[in-house]
């Protein structure tokens, strides 16, 4: 049974608040994938809704093309700080959805975790606090980061005007012809 009152507010609010935005992100890169593979909106729609959505590529695999291309062709836009916070926020993402998080009672605005790995036959743990200031400083990087994503996206389309579906997935997406 989940424990209803033991759920710490903050803590839905900050890994809320990171999950939204690495998703965002997310949603972001397959569109900038979308506009360079893509040349009309029709093959777009379809190159998105197959390749990229729900079951489609890794997110490690869109990272993959999606730093070739721009190590490739905006080096200049996105920068290899940026790489690494994209990379650093993935992490965060995953330890905030996957973790149990710590709810610190002294004060009702930091939550941590800890992370476990081996190094020379000894377990290291890693405690991450994350508070107003941390998701601050975040959310700062990530403003910066989405104009740059936001002017690669415009560079790219400047002569497509591809538009791009939202496309809401379901499990039972893609299972007509088991009817």
């Amino acid at each position: 049974m989940f424990p209803r009152g033991k759920v710490h507010p903050i803590s839905v609010l900050h890994r809320g608040y990171i999950l939204e935005m690495v998703t965002f992100i997310e949603n972001e890169i397959e569109e900038i994938l979308t506009y360079y593979f893509c040349n009309e909106s029709d093959r777009a729609n379809e190159f998105h809704k197959l390749l990229l959505c729900d079951r489609g590529l890794t997110y490690d695999l869109k990272l993959k093309m999606f730093f070739y291309i721009m190590q490739k062709f905006y080096s200049q836009i996105i920068l290899k700080e940026d790489e690494n916070f994209i990379r650093e926020l993935q992490e965060l993402r995953n330890a905030v959805a996957h973790r149990k998080v710590n709810t610190v009672t002294t004060n009702d605005f930091v939550i941590s975790y800890s992370t476990f790995k081996e190094e020379k036959g000894k377990i290291k743990r890693t405690e991450r606090k994350i508070d107003d200031v941390f998701v601050d400083l975040v959310g700062d990087k990530i403003d910066n980061l989405l104009n740059k994503l936001f002017e690669v996206k415009q560079n790219l389309n400047k002569d497509k005007k591809i538009e791009i579906e939202d496309f809401i997935t379901t499990s039972g997406e893609g299972n007509e012809k088991a009817k």
